[in-house]
C-alpha cells in the first residue's frame, strides 16, 4: 500500500510495483488525451500572445476533455478568444505534469524522495487523471450518491476503485506538503 510521509525537506513515497503500473499508466493516457502537444513556437512573441497558433478557439467535443480544459469565460465570445490564446500553454503545462509523474515513478525502484516542487507537480498530474476518471464515471457529487445502484458485476468496479485510490494517495502527499 502507497506510503506517503514528510521526512525534514523531503517528501518519501513509497510505491508498490502495481501502484507505479497504474499511476504511470492513467498518467500516460491522460496526457495522450490532451494530444501530445508540440513543443513551444519558436517564435518568443507568437507563443506569448498566441499568434501564429493552429489552436482551435472551440472547446473540445470530449467532456473530459472540456473538464481539463474549461471555458474561461461565459460569454462565448471571450471563451472563444481565451481558449486561442492559451490552450497551447494549457495542455502543455498538463502534459508536462502527467509525464514527469509518468516517468518518475515507473523509473523508480519504489522509494522516491521528491522534494516540495516536485509534489505540487504530482498533485496537479494526478488531480487531472482524477478529473477525466470522474468524468468517464459520472461522478456528480461529492457524496457518492452516484455510486447508488452500482451491481456488484458493474464492469466500472475497478475504475471507481482506482478512482478512490488515486483520491488517497493525493491526499497522503497533499497532507505530507502541509507538514
Amino acid at each position: 500500500m502507497a506510503s506517503i510521509k514528510r521526512k525534514g525537506d523531503v517528501i518519501r513515497v513509497k510505491l508498490e510495483p502495481e501502484e507505479r503500473m497504474v499511476i504511470g499508466g492513467f498518467a500516460r493516457e491522460v496526457s495522450e488525451l490532451l494530444g501530445g502537444v508540440a513543443a513551444a513556437d519558436p517564435d518568443p512573441l507568437a507563443a506569448l500572445v498566441g499568434m501564429g497558433s493552429e489552436t482551435s478557439s472551440t472547446p473540445p467535443e470530449d467532456p473530459a476533455l472540456r473538464r481539463l480544459l474549461p471555458d474561461a469565460y461565459d460569454d462565448p465570445a471571450g471563451a472563444a478568444e481565451f481558449r486561442r490564446l492559451t490552450d497551447d500553454e494549457l495542455r502543455r503545462g498538463k502534459t508536462s505534469a502527467l509525464t514527469r509523474l509518468a516517468d518518475d515513478v515507473e523509473e523508480s525502484d519504489g522509494a522516491l524522495d521528491i522534494d516540495d516542487e516536485t509534489a505540487d507537480v504530482w498533485v496537479q498530474a494526478l488531480n487531472d487523471v482524477r478529473l477525466v476518471l470522474g468524468v468517464r464515471l459520472k461522478v456528480e457529487d461529492d457524496h457518492g450518491n452516484w455510486r447508488r445502484g452500482l451491481t456488484p458485476d458493474d464492469p466500472r468496479k475497478p475504475l471507481i476503485a482506482a478512482y478512490d485510490w488515486l483520491a488517497g494517495v493525493q491526499e497522503m502527499l497533499l497532507s505530507a506538503m502541509r507538514r
